[in-house]
């Protein structure tokens, strides 16, 4: 058995240790093989899984910049239960391709955390020259409605935001973001 099927086979182990098996994932992130990708793919999708294995596994997949983990990343951000390892998801879709979920990643921006809001601002900044005008429209008009509730103090009661001061500010780095991101046409 090579390096590579035993790191496969620890991964899958659920009788190890998360700590074994992030060990195994940080090993596999190290060995930068492919054929290790459809794994660590199966391993995120899999809930039963803790968040902690889950969220080393996703930043391996951003680290290697593999654009077919981004719909279950997406995912486990929705994930209710995900709320305290959301910040992490969200940094591991740095340089990932977010198109389809960039107004889903601009309400997170509005309604989470310090820390997620952050990393949805770095996404939002990375995409902004390709946003075609529609959905620059949908982001523009989500935010704006955003920053009012922020200024108003009628935040929603799913917010995890709880500094509206800095949740404005990160609203109008956003739309600052996208509004200066250049005119992109679609081919």
């Amino acid at each position: 058995m090579n390096e590579l099927e035993t790191l496969i086979l620890t991964l899958n182990n659920s009788l190890l240790t998360d700590d074994e098996r992030i060990h195994a994932v940080d090993e596999l992130d190290t060995l930068d093989d492919p054929r290790a990708i459809d794994q660590l793919i199966n391993s995120l999708k899999d809930t039963a899984n803790s968040f902690w294995l889950r969220r080393r596994i996703a930043i391996c997949l951003g680290h290697h910049a593999v654009d077919e983990a981004v719909p279950h990343i997406i995912d486990i951000i929705k994930d209710p239960l995900s709320a305290d390892f959301r910040g992490s998801f969200l940094y591991s879709l740095w340089g990932l391709d977010c198109m389809p979920y960039l107004p889903f990643i601009a309400e997170t921006l509005a309604t989470d955390t310090y820390e997620s809001s952050n990393h949805c601002c770095f996404i939002i900044r990375d995409h902004a020259h390709k946003i075609v005008q529609p959905v620059k429209d949908q982001m523009l008009q989500l935010l704006n409605s955003y920053r009012i509730i922020h200024e108003t103090g009628n935040i929603p009661a799913h917010s995890l935001s709880t500094d509206a001061e800095s949740t404005i500010g990160f609203i109008e780095w956003a739309i600052e973001l996208i509004e200066e991101g250049e005119e992109y046409q679609e081919e």
